[in-house]
């Protein structure tokens, strides 16, 4: 019985985590979103309902090309044209770690010419 508990407890906290990882990455999303300009509409038609949900999608209006984000938990659909998907892609870009390659370069080369700086001035005395 104990091992049960025990599994159920993981795949438990599990689902949490995975939860909890989603809603941060939706909230990052809508905050990139908004910094860049979209406007916020709460979906009120059945066409903004039907938006692909949590995915940032084309549509055409008026002869005109929209970028839509819909938020189907908070009835919300983000609005943008293209200079402010250019913008959130920038955002979002922005915001990826560096590349590892480019990290360690960038730290093992201070931390030698300190070093040797060290060294020198240890040898120079």
């Amino acid at each position: 019985m104990k091992q049960i508990f025990t599994r159920f407890s993981i795949v438990g906290a599990s689902a949490f985590l995975s939860l909890a990882v989603g809603c941060a990455s939706t909230e990052q999303t809508e905050t990139l979103l908004s910094e860049a300009g979209f406007r916020t509409v709460i979906a009120t038609d059945l066409s903004q309902r039907q938006l692909r949900p949590y995915k940032v999608t084309v549509t055409e209006r008026s002869g005109e090309s929209y970028y839509a984000y819909a938020d189907p938990a908070r009835n919300e659909v983000y609005v943008g044209n293209q200079s402010q998907l250019q913008r959130y892609r920038q955002l979002k870009e922005n915001l990826k770690p560096p590349n590892k390659a480019t990290t360690r370069r960038f730290m093992i080369r201070p931390l030698t010419a300190y070093v040797g700086s060290c060294l020198t001035s240890a040898i120079s005395q």
